[in-house]
């Protein structure tokens, strides 16, 4: 019975994360390519700042920059 459960919460799960996906891929227009061809042809730095969760997205992104 706990497997059965289990398997429906996980299921509930995916499918609200793959509606949440399709959500941000109807989301995504010309104002959002022009700002990552603007960051990705940069020459100087970039400046990342936050605080709280902010602050710790921030730090991934420096990561990932």
């Amino acid at each position: 019975m706990i497997d059965k459960e289990l398997n429906e919460v996980i299921k509930r799960c995916i499918r609200e994360e793959s509606e949440a996906l399709i959500t941000l891929l109807e989301s995504i227009d010309d104002v959002d390519s022009i700002f990552l061809d603007y960051l990705i042809n940069s020459k100087g730095n970039i400046i990342i700042s936050g605080i709280g969760k902010s602050f710790s997205v921030g730090i991934k992104l420096a990561g990932t920059f």
